[in-house]
């Protein structure tokens, strides 16, 4: 995909890349989504996203990461340079960059992790974090988010401390021993409650009963959610499904879903899965209330933007969505069923339904 990728973006002329990310950026506007981290960036990309600001055509307020799916970081001396210019040159409320996205395992989770040996990962992470970049890490494996957790704990002996809001991408498996060490490390837990649930959670192995997205643990231990869709890996990227998984924890089955390796992507709607009437671990569900907190407070936190975003309240940007329902009184199997009738961004309507 990689691959394929490169070759499409060097094909496509300037306006056709404008007009592509102009469009997905309408398109989040429908689902009521006025900003987010692009998770997979480069300094081209951002150059591009900054092109949009400027024509006055980007909707969602954009903080970009540097990284590809699964491909490892080397420090080499262009990576910094890019880095660095991205960061001098690109720190506005529209188009921000100073996060680097690391990938520690893949998705097929049966599969030993195929990317950095734990001695690399925190020598990279450490210099990084020495030189004030915000750390974002990719972990499916219990094993991964263990490995991350303790590289996190060693950064923040070994260059003191600082406001570095330490993200792990997912964190749907990690081993019970680690959940406290989310709140003790001021880790951001950065998940997506669309890939929940199987018959067996998130877990790849299926013998391993250990319970996972465990929200409600994750919030009584004071822990930081930031809840997000990870599009294009969850479709559709709304918000309003995720809450209801939140809620319900429904289980989701699919075939084509299913015939995978791993076989655990039968979250909320993904690859055309369908709805049971089973929940998984209902007990760590969350309230509607936690939910939106995650998806707005907590998700501005998560960006460094929580003073201008994410609540509404005087002095803060006018970001919001207007719903066709109150959520906090609906049944909790109709919260998925609400659409955004309109959205604003700083106070310009971007999005209105069509009546």
């Amino acid at each position: 995909m990689e691959l394929v990728e490169r070759a499409v973006f060097a094909a496509l002329s300037r306006d056709e890349k404008l007009a592509l990310l102009r469009d997905a950026s309408h398109y989040l506007n429908t689902f009521g989504i006025t900003s987010v981290v692009n998770a997979t960036g480069s300094l081209p990309e951002i150059e591009l996203y900054a092109a949009l600001r400027d024509r006055g055509e980007l909707t969602v307020r954009t903080r970009n990461s540097f990284g590809a799916i699964a491909v490892n970081h080397h420090l080499a001396p262009q990576f910094l340079a890019d880095l660095e210019k991205a960061r001098t040159q690109y720190h506005d409320e529209w188009v921000s960059a100073n996060l680097v996205k690391f990938f520690t395992d893949g998705g097929s989770g049966m599969i030993p992790p195929l990317t950095y040996d734990p001695a690399e990962y925190k020598k990279l992470v450490m210099e990084l974090d020495k030189r004030g970049y915000q750390i974002m890490t990719h972990a499916l494996r219990g094993d991964s988010a263990h490995m991350v957790l303790d590289t996190y704990e060693e950064v923040e002996k070994a260059n003191g401390p600082r406001d570095r809001r330490l993200r792990m991408e997912h964190a749907e498996i990690f081993p019970t021993e680690d959940l406290p060490r989310f709140a003790k490390l001021s880790v951001v837990v950065s998940t997506q409650p669309s890939f929940c649930c199987s018959d067996i959670g998130s877990n790849f192995d299926p013998q391993d009963k250990t319970p996972t997205d465990r929200w409600r643990s994750l919030e009584q231990s004071g822990a930081t959610l930031a809840f997000g869709s990870d599009w294009p890996c969850t479709w559709p990227p709304d918000p309003l499904v995720g809450m209801q998984q939140v809620v319900r924890r429904t289980v989701w089955h699919s075939a084509a879903a299913s015939a995978m390796v791993g076989g655990v992507f039968d979250g909320g709607g993904q690859g055309g899965a369908i709805p049971t009437l089973s929940s998984y671990v209902p007990e760590e569900s969350i309230t509607v209330e936690q939910a939106v907190n995650a998806y707005t407070r907590g998700s501005a936190y998560a960006r460094f933007s929580e003073d201008r975003l994410g609540t509404l309240e005087t002095g803060k940007e006018a970001d919001l969505a207007v719903l066709s329902q109150d959520i906090f009184s609906a049944p909790a199997g109709e919260i998925a069923k609400t659409h955004v009738v309109m959205t604003v961004v700083g106070g310009k309507v971007v999005f209105t339904a069509m009546k």
